[in-house]
């Protein structure tokens, strides 16, 4: 095909851009500029171009659709024009492999490639243009590794000087030179305002309190984010996760001793004011953890019940398979409920089994030998508590990192390595989260019920159903009252059965019945 040949009909594949002044081109300009070219030539332009705003860099994470959708077309024929038109080389592809296939395509199917800022336009039969294209894509891939290795040089010795490595969130503003306007220590400062709603959420959040309460709480009052808008419940769950808070950065890049500094310290100390202590920011996300790996295991996704909907969801256990029980109504026209085993070995009544538990935890809560469960107690000031929390958090972290290999294919550790390893980090979160409970929830249980309950019952009323749930996990578990079990029915069908016959306790001394359960002594 004659590459000086007029009236061609262009279709552009747009990309935002930088020019060679650093000036941002975006979608629209290149696509002004391409019309301005196409018209001074006098040739036709496709009316639907394909465009795409990610990188478009081999070390580029995130796919770029319409690209993947312009070589599928060219290649079934659906392409329908006579050249691609490009704003520049690279815009097609910074991967030689990726701009060596465009380019077979392009010739197998006698397509010309425009590009706009070489004022050329490129026959891809012609053994000299497509030398020079390459030549294009073998200096933009050598750009991209330099531009890649800046990038990550430069956020290496951000962690490694504390500087934060995104715009300040709530509660925060950039610290800036009075004179140059240049980003100074400590980067950000507190803003006290927002610093309070932050410190107030997050205690709400750890005393128990619904982040939806929350949320509608602060909208009524008329606090606002940043932006002028009001918290919503997701944006205020991101808010109490954030590490920032603590002053401290996760790191999960490629330099391997500085990732595991960040694994093993549990994150990497800021250069930021603390707005909460970390270990606030520990307990936080390890109730947020507990939680959802709770919601993974009970939610039935074919019905989506049983999602916190109930007192017991997740926190009583099925006797037979051990598996969490789910909350559930029997049938959708009653407001009859059971508590069931996914696996259908058992299914109890929510009411007998709710009020079963409750009645539990109310003697618990009056006999004088567990007075000191109600006593409050300052978790933070106790070294062992704060010292248990980081290395939970590490582990836990670690663990995610682990379960991530079994997707990459260029894993250093076989599926068997990983699962043993794995299951090693759960049995020692076990551990250290039973030691941690004896140590901490004298204090977190009276966060949530107060000092003193004169009238067990009436002040129980009181709760919402994420707080009594949250004391429920607290007192049903193996360390203390013990983890609530349900059997099969040891009745008749059609006969009721006692909640005591076939409701025990799994202690982690060993199990035992309703009736035996003993007062819990204070850990020595």
């Amino acid at each position: 095909m004659n590459t000086t040949a007029t009236g061609v009909l262009w279709r552009e594949y747009l990309r935002v851009s930088y020019d060679r002044s650093g000036h941002l081109k975006s979608n629209g300009e290149q696509h002004s500029e391409h019309v301005e070219w196409v018209t001074r030539r006098g040739d036709r332009l496709h009316p639907k171009p394909y465009q795409d705003s990610v990188s478009a860099s081999k070390y580029g994470t995130k796919s770029r659709d319409d690209f993947t959708r312009l070589v599928a077309d060219i290649e079934s024929g659906r392409f329908k024009a006579d050249g691609l038109l490009l704003w520049e080389s690279s815009r097609g592809s910074r991967k030689v492999s990726e701009w060596a296939s465009l380019i077979e395509a392009c010739e197998e199917r006698n397509i010309l490639i425009g590009v706009m800022s070489d004022g050329r336009v490129f026959d891809p039969a012609n053994g000299r243009d497509v030398r020079d294209l390459l030549d294009d894509a073998n200096d933009a891939q050598y750009e991209s590794y330099k531009i890649s290795k800046r990038i990550r040089r430069d956020r290496k010795a951000s962690v490694v000087q504390g500087r934060p490595h995104s715009a300040p969130p709530y509660g925060y503003r950039p610290a800036y030179d009075g004179k140059t306007r240049k980003p100074v220590e400590p980067w950000w400062t507190v803003v006290d305002e927002e610093a309070a709603i932050v410190k107030e959420s997050v205690k709400r959040f750890l005393a128990g309190e619904p982040i939806e309460a929350v949320a509608r709480d602060l909208t009524e009052r008329g606090v606002a984010d940043q932006n002028g808008k009001p918290f919503s419940a997701q944006r205020l769950r991101y808010l109490i996760r954030n590490p920032a808070y603590a002053s401290l950065r996760y790191y999960g890049g490629k330099d391997e001793e500085l990732r595991a500094r960040s694994e093993r310290e549990g994150g990497i100390p800021g250069g930021w004011p603390a707005i909460i202590s970390t270990a606030d920011h520990y307990r936080v996300m390890e109730i947020v953890n507990r939680r959802k790996t709770v919601d993974r295991n009970i939610r039935n996704p074919k019905s989506g019940q049983g999602r916190r909907a109930y007192l017991l969801t997740g926190i009583a256990h099925c006797g037979v398979c051990g598996a969490p029980l789910s909350g559930k109504k029997r049938r959708k026209d009653t407001e009859d409920s059971a508590y069931v085993c996914l696996k259908g070995c058992v299914r109890m009544p929510v009411e007998d089994l709710d009020e079963f538990a409750e009645q539990t935890i109310f003697e618990f809560i009056r006999a004088k030998e567990n007075a000191h469960f109600l006593s409050q107690k300052d978790d933070e000031s106790n070294d062992e508590v704060r010292e248990l929390t980081q290395q939970i958090s590490k582990l836990r972290h670690r663990q995610a990192e682990l379960s991530s290999l079994l997707a990459d294919v260029d894993s250093p550790m076989s599926p068997t390595e990983i699962a043993q390893a794995v299951k090693v980090i759960k049995g020692r979160v076990t551990q250290l989260e039973r030691r941690k409970a004896e140590l901490s929830s004298p204090g977190r249980l009276a966060s949530i019920l107060g000092p003193s309950l004169t009238d067990t019952r009436r002040a129980w009323g009181k709760l919402t159903l994420p707080q009594r749930r949250e004391a429920a996990r607290l007192l049903l578990s193996e360390d203390m009252l013990g983890l609530l079990v349900v059997f099969k029915k040891t009745t008749p069908r059609n006969m009721k059965c006692p909640a005591h016959l076939r409701v025990g306790f799994r202690r982690s001394d060993g199990l035992t019945t309703a009736e035996q359960v003993a007062p819990v002594q204070s850990a020595p």
